[in-house]
């Protein structure tokens, strides 16, 4: 199942999504960084369900490489800390961010099971199930997680980009539908996630 929407007015809503009524506690802001970073959850960590984003800061070499890099900000997922630090050890440094000399650098790298505007055409019900439980093991006062996902279906639901969508313009709605979704994806492991969510939303009200 494919999602069409307008790229650009969806990006123009996720902007906006922290001021969005009912949301503002629960969006937590990234710290600054020279550049943010998303990337997916490699496959050999995926079935440990650790996603999260990770601050990096180290030192620039004069040939425009990161030296020595350390975790400044954990995602508390040390298989994807660890494996940031990793990526990023001696990695290339993008010429736009070499551009003003600096001698330290800050980067924040995200993982999780989707990036950009993908819709999660490959994040499965069996893999929201993982991620879902690894987040509640470690914020288990948080409720749900507003991954990138999260927040990029509430941004198309509120352009009304398409009429599927709708039920995301409530966040207490959404939030059941989301809830209702993983439980019911625990006996539904083959299916694709966004179809569940949707169908889920027909029932929740």
């Amino acid at each position: 199942m494919r999602v069409r929407l307008r790229v650009a007015a969806i990006a123009c809503a996720l902007a906006v999504m922290p001021a969005y009524r009912g949301w503002g506690q629960q969006v937590s802001a990234t710290p600054p960084a020279d550049a943010t970073i998303d990337l997916l959850v490699p496959d050999d960590i995926k079935p440990t369900g650790q996603h999260g984003t990770v601050i990096l800061e180290g030192d620039v070499s004069p040939e425009g490489r990161v030296l020595n890099p350390v975790v400044t900000g954990s995602s508390r997922a040390p298989l994807i800390d660890a494996r940031a630090q990793k990526l990023f050890s001696n990695a290339k440094i993008a010429p736009d961010l070499l551009a003003a000399h600096p001698n330290h650098i800050r980067v924040a790298v995200a993982f999780y099971g989707t990036r950009g505007l993908d819709f999660g055409s490959n994040f499965s019900c069996a893999q929201a199930v993982l991620d879902a439980d690894w987040y509640a093991s470690i914020f288990p006062q948080s409720g749900n997680e507003r991954t990138p996902l999260y927040r990029l279906i509430a941004g198309g639901g509120l352009i009304g980009a398409d009429p599927r969508l709708a039920f995301a313009t409530d966040p207490a709605r959404y939030d059941r539908v989301w809830t209702r979704t993983i439980e019911q994806c625990r006996t539904t492991p083959g299916t694709m996630f966004l179809k569940a969510l949707i169908d889920t939303s027909k029932e929740v009200r």
